[in-house]
């Protein structure tokens, strides 16, 4: 591509990066959750039920049918609110706006399709057949047409966007729209190269994916591990609690969390939360039989494990603005999970929340119901100030006794879940009593731990 320079301003930017996405299948493409609430969804998915019904398979051949059948359903219904509602509006401003581009281009043969299959394209359109011209008839009523009918969907768009983020608004609200003005560089920062050691520069998708593999596989690589000095250890200092009398999780535990868990990122399979409350009993069924084959010992697919890894770019710097360069290390890993293992994994943490409380100890600040990680923040915050008082009032030759040197040395050494030794929780869950089928329920993890991140990097 040749690009002429000569007219562009002293601001713009001085690398330009032009890449060519291929459009998602529809089994990858993103959902919008507000669709699982529309009447039509639920025709839809009872259709696809009766005529594939759920019944008669496995636990898991049924969590995977009715996902397909779910997102069949969630695929179809968008095209028949385009077809059907606010008045065919939208099949107006494509049929409109597909006609401005045939004259536009002098596409003679998308002209002629759209007189054929359009009304707007029988009236508006003209065909020269002898020098294949492409013209408009009535071309000042044309352009009050796209115009309304655009303004129309515009106003119907703003106010659907309106009703979904809500209408309160607070000062805090307010605030926090006035400072965007200030912020030099937006925070949604899009990963452009990995820096490697050496000063260089790895580019281009493929490269970044497969250098972030190979830097971060030892942080997800399995650990070595002791097991028969972690069980002595255990023996001797690892007796606190007992959880043998967790109950079991049930439908009804489910459906408390379901309504609970409120739509963010999905994973592969593209299912938000919604997808799972708008499928009804038969979706808490599938959820809560599947739940019971994994306690009972069921190894699941690996694709229950399949999620997306994102690599989020740490800290704001000037250069940002030109393109995002960080070293592999310096980004954070964020895994997006398929919604059903989270529904799954929340219940089953869920019924035992009870039990972590009375048996963890207070000094474990973060994860546990009724303790708060701040503490921590506060506890140094006091111990930093006394004794940073006490070593001002004293006279100390602190190069001579730096041992005396008050320092609040905080590290954050590397990402926290993928760097646990994951045998030492399972022998940590045996140890502890735990219910044998929660230990099965943790087994995947140990079995089908991917060393190598996914393919998905942002």
């Amino acid at each position: 591509m040749r690009l002429d320079s000569r007219n562009l301003s002293d601001h713009t930017h001085v690398i330009l990066q032009v890449g060519l996405r291929s459009p998602k299948p529809p089994s990858a493409q993103t959902i919008d959750p507000r669709i699982f609430k529309h009447p039509k969804f639920q025709e839809f998915l009872d259709a696809e039920i009766a005529n594939i019904p759920l019944e008669g398979h496995n636990n898991t051949t049924r969590l995977l049918l009715h996902k397909a059948h779910m997102k069949r359903a969630a695929l179809r219904t968008p095209e028949w609110i385009k077809d059907h509602e606010d008045g065919g509006q939208f099949n107006t401003i494509r049929s409109l706006t597909s006609i401005s581009r045939a004259v536009w281009l002098q596409d003679f043969f998308t002209a002629k399709s759209l007189i054929e299959r359009t009304k707007y394209g029988h009236r508006f359109l003209i065909l020269d057949r002898d020098d294949g011209r492409v013209a408009l008839r009535e071309p000042e009523t044309f352009a009050e047409l796209i115009s309304n009918a655009q303004s129309l969907f515009y106003e119907k768009k703003k106010e659907e966007e309106r009703t979904a983020a809500g209408t309160k608004t607070n000062t805090y609200k307010r605030l926090a729209r006035l400072s965007k003005i200030w912020v030099p560089l937006s925070r949604r920062l899009v990963l452009s190269g990995v820096r490697l050691p050496s000063g260089e520069v790895v580019r281009g998708q493929s490269e970044v994916f497969s250098q972030l593999a190979k830097d971060w596989a030892p942080t997800f690589d399995a650990k070595p591990f002791d097991e028969e000095a972690a069980i002595r250890y255990l023996n001797q200092y690892g007796t606190r609690g007992d959880f043998s009398t967790i109950p079991m999780p049930d439908r009804q535990l489910i459906a408390k969390f379901l309504q609970k868990l409120r739509d963010s990122g999905v994973g592969p399979d593209g299912l938000p939360y919604s997808a799972w409350r708008a499928a009804g009993e038969k979706g808490l069924t599938t959820l809560f039989l599947f739940l019971t084959s994994l306690l009972n010992g069921l190894l699941p697919l690996p694709s229950f494990n399949a999620s997306f890894l994102i690599f989020l770019p740490k800290g704001v710097f000037l250069e940002d603005a030109l393109e995002v360069i960080r070293a592999s290390m310096d980004n954070r890993p964020l895994s997006l999970k398929n919604t059903d293992k989270k529904i799954l994994c929340c219940t089953t943490v869920g019924s035992y929340r009870k039990h972590a409380f009375d048996n963890t100890n207070a000094l474990q600040r973060g994860f546990v119901p009724g303790h708060f990680f701040l503490n921590n923040v506060v506890d140094l915050d006091s111990a930093a100030r006394i004794y940073s008082m006490h070593f001002l009032n004293r006279e100390y030759n602190f190069l001579a006794h730096t041992r005396y040197v008050p320092i609040l040395a905080l590290f954050d050494f590397m990402a926290a879940f993928p760097s646990v030794i994951h045998g030492w929780i399972f022998v940590c869950l045996k140890h502890r009593g735990f219910p044998i089928g929660f230990t099965f329920l943790y087994l995947p993890y140990i079995l089908r731990l991917a060393p190598i991140p996914s393919s998905t990097a942002s």
